[in-house]
């Protein structure tokens, strides 16, 4: 019993740091009251919002798959599985946590699924991630800009208030497990 009270002081706890972290970054990012500047920086937020949209990124995949039809060449198929599981693993994780998204969060997503009104994990910081990690492996000359890319788009999740900071670190850390898994074995088998 001694276990399960302590596991449950230690998961609110959590639960509340993470709060107040985010809370933090926010308040230190934006000013009280919204002006014009700021209406400008959200839209700005909102297409990088857009560049990792998983609807994007599965249709470049399968373009890319198409593009390489009848060639033996095995990356494509490894991007799309990737991205394919992250949206499965994301999703999963999503319906079984149903963390709900912070609480000033603005509904102005574009085409989202029932499941996107949960916040644990940040699917934009996972996939943002799983394709700068797959890129280091498969197209090393991209990868800096992608992982710079993934932090900065990272990062306006929290700014958007669409996620709490450990919804953006485990999502990440899910996107680099899988791109690293994923790459390496491309580079290992198909090189």
């Amino acid at each position: 019993m001694f276990l399960a009270d302590y596991s449950k002081y230690f998961y609110f706890s959590f639960l509340s740091f993470d709060k107040t972290l985010s809370s933090l970054i926010i308040r230190t990012a934006h000013p009280a009251r919204l002006t014009y500047e700021d209406q400008f920086a959200r839209k700005i937020l909102l297409l990088l919002e857009i560049s990792g949209h998983g609807l994007i990124w599965i249709s470049g995949a399968l373009l890319w798959n198409v593009y390489r039809w009848g060639n033996a060449e095995m990356r494509p198929n490894f991007f799309l599985i990737g991205l394919i599981l992250d949206v499965i693993i994301v999703g999963l994780t999503k319906a079984i946590v149903r963390r709900p998204r912070p609480r000033d969060n603005i509904e102005d997503m574009i085409a989202t699924a029932s499941i996107d009104r949960y916040s644990f994990p940040s699917g934009h910081a996972s996939r943002s991630f799983f394709i700068a990690a797959y890129a280091f492996f498969v197209m090393p000359s991209y990868a800096q800009i992608l992982i710079t890319w993934a932090f900065v788009l990272s990062l306006s999740r929290i700014l958007m208030k669409r996620h709490y900071l450990a919804d953006v670190i485990i999502g990440a850390n899910l996107g680099i497990v899988i791109g690293f898994v994923l790459g390496r074995f491309s580079n290992t088998h198909y090189d």
